[in-house]
């Protein structure tokens, strides 16, 4: 028992040692967790905060801005004044509003002869949230205008009719929020998870050192490691896209084109961050697994897939607005939902424009013709 003893011990101490050397694992064992529980605990929140909603009063009088007002007293709603239908519709295609209250001419009157009717239009690419958010409205309405908030006018006031409307995505599916939402994903996991094994292969398996005594370039190198892939990420995005339109029946209100041409930048994205992970730790398993805390992780929690970064503390929001797969969901969902709107479309497609040449030049710079 005594020599049992004494072995377990040996290898336990041996393997803390291996352990401590291996850095990576550590930090994939102590700090992983800690993040997770930070970001799941305190940074994410299915609540809705201060949304910004859209008013445009017709009437003008005082019953019609106590609803403004009272929507500015409540924790979860910010009211913002619109001359027009047109002027809140360019701040709500820009995502700057969530909702918008439109309040009839003729409020007053109807209000008394139990015939007033509100029409609120919400955002409803995220169907979850647009349901919250009406449901906030309708609290915040009924509160506003019931017989006891309304008593000094001497008059009992009929029921309000709230006729709702859903902007891009009139079905109210939940499909249609998560499905282009999910070719981002696939697209992170199979571009990234692929080729972080690529290098990190050659380097164990010592190929990498016939290549360099060719006359081949970092460059070169990098283009014969990411074309093949990225012909099996066209395959797959080909596969997601044809499994929306026939399979999910979600209709594409934009540019196949652009679908396709921001989904091929993205694309390369992904893999030359695989590629450069791989490329930095020469190791299958560390590559492996960094590739999914570095990449998939934080596009599931960050990027808008799940959790709407404008609920979000401003430091996680800031996080979320620093990786490629926020701009590019909030692309997607945009020629999937909303259409061609090009503002949106050229701010992320510069960005995404931007990061891709960024991680090429780095991958290229990290990939040196040296053993060292």
């Amino acid at each position: 028992m005594k020599e049992f003893l004494k072995r377990v011990l040996a290898l336990t101490n041996k393997e803390f040692k291996q352990l401590w050397r291996d850095k990576a694992n550590i930090m994939l064992g102590i700090g992983l967790p800690i993040i997770l529980i930070f970001v799941f605990g305190y940074g994410i929140s299915f609540d809705i905060r201060n949304a910004k909603l859209g008013v445009i009063d017709l009437t003008h009088s005082e019953l019609s801005v106590k609803l403004h007002h009272s929507i500015n007293a409540s924790h979860y709603l910010d009211a913002i004044a619109y001359p027009s239908i047109e002027a809140a519709k360019k701040d709500f295609l820009l995502e700057r509003i969530e909702g918008v209250v439109v309040i009839p001419n003729n409020f007053d009157a109807a209000l008394w002869h139990n015939k007033a009717s509100i029409e609120v239009f919400v955002d409803g690419k995220d169907p979850n949230r647009a349901q919250a958010l009406q449901g906030y409205v309708a609290s915040v309405i009924s509160q506003t205008y019931s017989k006891e908030s309304i008593k000094k006018y001497g008059r009992v006031p009929g029921s309000i009719d709230i006729a709702y409307r859903m902007w891009f995505n009139q079905a109210v599916s939940s499909t249609w929020y998560i499905v282009p939402g999910l070719i981002v994903l696939i697209i992170t996991l199979v571009g990234t998870f692929l080729t972080a094994l690529v290098m990190a292969r050659e380097w164990e398996r010592g190929t990498l050192e016939a290549i360099f005594v060719s006359p081949v370039k970092p460059l070169e190198i990098i283009l014969g490691k990411i074309i093949p892939y990225f012909v099996v990420g066209l395959l797959g995005l080909s596969i997601c896209m044809l499994a929306a339109k026939f399979l999910f029946e979600i209709p594409i209100k934009g540019s196949i084109i652009l679908i396709y041409a921001f989904s091929m930048l993205y694309l390369v994205i992904a893999l030359a961050i695989g590629l450069l992970i791989s490329a930095a730790v020469r190791n299958q398993y560390v590559a492996s697994q960094l590739s999914v805390a570095t990449s998939f992780l934080p596009c599931v929690m960050l990027s808008g897939f799940i959790f709407d970064l404008r609920n979000v503390p401003v430091i996680v929001s800031f996080i979320g607005h620093l990786l490629p797969s926020t701009y590019f969901m909030d692309l997607l969902k945009t020629l999937y939902l909303a259409g061609n709107y090009w503002p949106i479309i050229i701010k992320d497609g510069l960005i995404l424009g931007v990061y891709a040449l960024l991680l090429i030049y780095l991958t290229v710079l990290k990939t040196k013709k040296s053993l060292d």
